[in-house]
């Protein structure tokens, strides 16, 4: 049985407490993170949702199997999660995500909730395809 290598678990431990922190800490998400270079008084809530999103999407793609379209898929996710915090900074031009019209705002919240759903399905589909890959060749070594 293949182990899960150790960077895999890091990003998987980075993402927990990232959703714990997001979860448990309600008054410090709308911290601005003035002080950080390049943060543009972006909240620290809104911070921590972008490196959420491209740490699951960066598990999406070491859990990928190899194969060209599996790994161009993961890549795929991995630079729209990346693309996700310069996408909403342009659509709504405060950091804060707030002040602009209905249509952006439908378009950037189902651009976010596919940057959750996208890498869970990945994963989802990378371990059923996984898990038949390992039951066709047991079946195999049983027959022969």
């Amino acid at each position: 049985m293949q182990s899960i290598p150790l960077a895999m678990k890091t990003l998987l431990g980075v993402l927990v407490a990232q959703v714990l922190i997001i979860l448990a800490g309600l008054l410090l998400l709308g911290w601005d993170l003035l002080g950080v270079p390049l943060a543009f008084g972006l909240p620290l809530g809104n911070f921590l949702a972008w490196t959420g999103m491209m740490t699951l999407a960066a598990i999406a793609l070491m859990g990928s199997p190899s194969g060209r379209v599996w790994q161009m898929s993961a890549w795929i996710v991995l630079a729209m999660a990346i693309a996700w915090l310069p996408f909403s900074l342009v659509i709504f031009d405060h950091p804060t995500f707030s002040g602009t019209t209905s249509f952006w705002w439908s378009i950037w919240v189902y651009y976010s909730l596919a940057m959750i759903v996208v890498p869970l399905a990945l994963l989802l589909f990378n371990g059923m395809v996984r898990l038949w890959w390992r039951f066709s060749n047991r079946r195999h070594l049983i027959g022969r």
